[in-house]
């Protein structure tokens, strides 16, 4: 019998969702069990092909572009033909040549929320010009007071500006949130790319040039609708003194 034993995911949660998860399901095709281990939050990832699911909870340092120096696990391979398969083995990655994706999320008729918006609201290595103003929040969703909006994130990592507060729910509860939403908005975030899988229209902003092609193709498996507000002229350059005009995220939202 074939064992697979895949580690932890340690990094940035949008590097884990296609640098990883998609790669492993693939890989695991060819084994007769498969023993993921991650994150207690993160199974709904994994469930659809992993025998066992082992929660593996990181030292809490922050992870920096796709991964980090947490302490590794111990290896727990017993026979020869076993495999013990950890991140940093792929040099491919985060660009692995083969990845089978899932859609995530049901379809339901009791939820349905005009707007998603995921209002990140963190430092972490000093990115928080990436967060919008709180003011411009409430400026965008005054606009759509009559609407059924909801905020999604993690309590310490989003901002509430208004709606119903969903921040800190199941990742499989924002699943089906995401899944029945009509659209979801924010600045580029781990979050906004989980909306890929779960198949919501997005309007997403970003001063990276690089984020547009993930949002748009790279990182979007299944043609999601999206529309990408991005800066002018030199978007690495200006990209700590650039944020989208709200008028620019209603065009958006009102469009898509």
């Amino acid at each position: 019998m074939l064992k697979l034993y895949a580690a932890p995911w340690i990094g940035e949660f949008g590097w884990e969702l296609f640098g990883w998860q998609g790669f492993l399901r693939w890989f695991a095709q060819q084994f007769d069990k498969v023993i993921v281990y991650g994150r207690p939050n993160h199974r709904l990832l994994y469930e659809d092909f992993a025998d066992y699911y082992i929660d593996y909870i990181p030292t809490g340092k922050n992870p920096n572009m796709w991964m980090n120096d947490d302490r590794p696990i111990p290896s727990p391979l017993r026979n020869p033909s076993d495999v013990f398969l950890i991140p940093q083995q792929l040099t491919l990655m985060p660009n692995a040549p083969q990845q089978n994706f899932v859609e995530l999320g049901e379809k339901r008729d009791d939820i349905g929320y005009d707007i998603v918006y995921h209002a990140r609201h963190i430092d972490k290595y000093g990115s928080g010009y990436i967060n919008f103003p709180a003011e411009k929040w409430m400026e965008l969703l005054a606009h759509y007071k009559d609407r059924r909006i909801a905020c999604v994130g993690t309590k310490d990592g989003a901002l509430y500006a208004g709606g119903e507060d969903l921040r800190g729910v199941s990742l499989e509860c924002l699943a089906n949130i995401m899944r029945n939403g009509r659209v979801l908005v924010g600045p580029s975030s781990g979050p906004m790319h989980f909306g890929a899988l779960c198949s919501i229209p997005t309007v997403v902003w970003s001063g990276y040039a690089r984020s547009a092609s993930r949002y748009l193709k790279d990182w979007n498996p299944f043609d999601v609708p999206v529309k990408m507000i991005s800066a002018e002229g030199d978007p690495w350059g200006n990209r700590k003194e650039w944020q989208p005009k709200v008028e620019q995220i209603i065009e958006a939202i009102d469009t898509i």
